[in-house]
C-alpha cells in the first residue's frame, strides 16, 4: 500500500480501522426480540411498584435487561386461549414473518399462548413443569406430551436445570429444535447483603407441588429440640400441624420477604424428587441476601448451590440430614462463612443481569 510520502503508517492505519469499523457497527440492524407474557399480570403496575422498590427487576425476571445495543426488547400480553384453541397448534405451524427476529415466551403454558397468536422469524421459551409431568400419572403424561408437541415448531427452547435437557430433547423426538440449559438469576439490586440477625432464625418459603412439607417440619421438630432459642418460621401448603415452635407464614410481598430473608439466619428449602430444581427462586434470593441455604440434593441442583461453599444439599426425605444441615448453618461462624460465600456467588453468577446476558447470547449464537 502506497501511504504517501511522509504519512506515519501506523496512524493511517488506525484511523482507518477507526472509520471502517463505525460505519459497520452503524449500519448493523437491531435484533428485535418480542417478550410475551401472561395478560394476567399488569406490567404497568410491575413497573410502578418496581420503581417505589417493592418488587424485583423492571419485568418479570428481569427480561428487560435484554435491551442492549444489539436488541431492541418489545413486551406483549398474552391472552389465554379460548376453549379448543390449542388444539389446531397439534398440527399447524406458526406464522412466519421476518420482524420480529424472535417472539419469546418465559414457560411453557404462556408458548403456548405466544405460537396462537404471534408471527416471526423465530420462537423461543422456557419449559418448567413438563418434564416432571413426563413421569407423573397417567393424565399428566398425556398432558405432557402433549404440550410438547405442540412446541416442537419452537426453533429455541431453554431449561433452568441441566436434568431437562435429556428429558427434554427425547420428548421432541431429535427434530430441529435447540434445547439449551439456562442458568437463573435474581435481581441482586433488590435483594443485597444484610447483616446476620442478633438471633439466630431459620426460614423455609415456598408451597409448590414439589415442596415436601412432611421432612421439613419433621426436621424443624429436631431442630427446634437442639436449639430452642432459635426462630423457626415455615411456609407450606397443605393441613399438617405445625411442630412447637414453629411459626406458619401466609403469603408475602416481594418487600416482605425481603425483609424475611434478613431476619433469617439460613434459609431451609425440603423437596421430592423433581427435575426442575424446585426452590431455586427462593435459594437465589436467600444467597443474595448474605444467607447460606440448605436444599433438598435433587438432579440440576448442584449448579446452583455448591455443597460446603454457600450452601448444603441433604439427601431427598431424610429428615436426620436436613435438621443436621441446619443446625451446622445455624453455627454463627458457619453462617457468616457461607453466607459471605453465598453473596458473592449470587451477585457475580446468579443475578438477573448475568440470566438476560446468558439469553441474549442464546438468541444471538
Amino acid at each position: 500500500m502506497n501511504l504517501g510520502a511522509g504519512r506515519q503508517p501506523g496512524i493511517t492505519i488506525a484511523s482507518t480501522y477507526h472509520w471502517v469499523n463505525r460505519a459497520v457497527l452503524e449500519t448493523v440492524a437491531l435484533m428485535q426480540v418480542e417478550f410475551g407474557f401472561r395478560s394476567e399480570t399488569d406490567l404497568d403496575e410491575w413497573r410502578r411498584s418496581h420503581a417505589a422498590g417493592q418488587r424485583p427487576d423492571a419485568v418479570p425476571y428481569g427480561l428487560d435487561r435484554l435491551i442492549s445495543p444489539e436488541i431492541e426488547l418489545v413486551t406483549t400480553p398474552l391472552r389465554p386461549l379460548p376453549t379448543g384453541r390449542a388444539v389446531p397448534l397439534l398440527f399447524g405451524r406458526p406464522t412466519r414473518t421476518p420482524t420480529p427476529d424472535w417472539l419469546i415466551a418465559w414457560d411453557e403454558h404462556a408458548a403456548l399462548r405466544l405460537l396462537a397468536r404471534g408471527s416471526g422469524a423465530r420462537f423461543g421459551c422456557g419449559v418448567i413443569w413438563a418434564t416432571d409431568q413426563l413421569s407423573g400419572r397417567v393424565g399428566e403424561r398425556t398432558r405432557a406430551r402433549v404440550m410438547l408437541r405442540m412446541l416442537r415448531p419452537m426453533d429455541l427452547i431453554w431449561c433452568l436445570s441441566r436434568a431437562q435437557l435429556a428429558p427434554l430433547r427425547a420428548a421432541l423426538g431429535g427434530r430441529r429444535t435447540r434445547v439449551e440449559f439456562l442458568k437463573f438469576g435474581v435481581d441482586t439490586d433488590f435483594f443485597t447483603p444484610r447483616p446476620l440477625p442478633a438471633q439466630p432464625s431459620v426460614l423455609s418459603i415456598g408451597n409448590d407441588v414439589d415442596r415436601d412439607a412432611r421432612t421439613l417440619l419433621a426436621a424443624l421438630e429436631v431442630v427446634h429440640r437442639a436449639r430452642p432459642d432459635a426462630r423457626l418460621r415455615v411456609q407450606y401448603s397443605g393441613d399438617l400441624a405445625v411442630p412447637l415452635g414453629v411459626e406458619r407464614l401466609p403469603r408475602m410481598t416481594h418487600a416482605e420477604l425481603r425483609e424475611e430473608y434478613a431476619a433469617t439466619t439460613v434459609l431451609a428449602i425440603a423437596t421430592r424428587q423433581n427435575l426442575h430444581v424446585s426452590g431455586m427462586t427462593a435459594v437465589l434470593e436467600a444467597m443474595a441476601t448474605g444467607r447460606p441455604v440448605v436444599l433438598t440434593r435433587t438432579p440440576g441442583a448442584e449448579d446452583y448451590v455448591r455443597h460446603g461453599e454457600w450452601g448444603l444439599l441433604t439427601q431427598p426425605g431424610s429428615v436426620d440430614d436436613l435438621a443436621q444441615g441446619i443446625l451446622y448453618s445455624l453455627d454463627s461462624g458457619n453462617a457468616a462463612r457461607m453466607g459471605a460465600a453465598a453473596s458473592q456467588a449470587a451477585s457475580t453468577e446468579f443475578s438477573s443481569a448475568r440470566l438476560a446476558d446468558r439469553l441474549a447470547g442464546l438468541l444471538t449464537r
